[in-house]
């Protein structure tokens, strides 16, 4: 399986990002003109102070799950990392950003191998036990290649 290492960028570094950005602007400026007011409201302040911290934490759980090192990370930074996948598990709605790619409309899975997490969109039909090769950005762990480590390589198909 082959991933799309645009669409990581963009679901885990930059919309995060700019949203997180966006609400800490539209945050401080409702915080100065709050506090220009003579007339303080204890509820308006609550309000309007609970929604953009709920938004930027939000947007932050992509970033710190290893989107913003995406900032920094090429394609071509991929390291190959082989070995058996020890646990697979779904990030829930909250932490993660919904990939919306055609192999999976949900918000991401988490594979363990090598007791390292690694970030993917859908693992298909890999399960715990399987032996796999992956190809991984080193700093974020998101993986943009996959195969079974016992599965002949495309380019000994083609010759055979």
């Amino acid at each position: 399986m082959i991933y799309d290492y645009n669409v990581y960028l963009r679901q885990n570094c930059i919309v995060p990002l700019c949203l997180a950005l966006f609400t800490l602007i539209w945050f401080i400026g409702f915080l100065v003109s709050f506090l220009k007011e003579k007339n303080k409201k204890q509820l308006k302040f609550i309000l309007f102070f609970l929604i953009p911290a709920f938004l930027i934490t939000i947007n932050l759980f992509p970033l710190l799950r290893g989107g913003i090192y995406l900032l920094f990370e090429k394609e071509t930074d991929q390291i190959q990392v082989s070995g058996k996948i020890e646990d697979t598990m779904e990030i829930d709605s909250y932490t993660g950003q919904k990939y919306d790619t055609e192999n999976n409309h949900g918000y991401g899975e988490i594979i363990v191998v090598n007791g390292e997490k690694y970030y993917l969109t859908t693992y298909g039909d890999f399960g715990v036990g399987d032996d796999v090769i992956l190809d991984v950005l080193p700093r974020s762990g998101f993986v943009l290649k996959m195969e079974r480590a016992d599965a002949p390589s495309i380019s000994e198909t083609e010759d055979g």
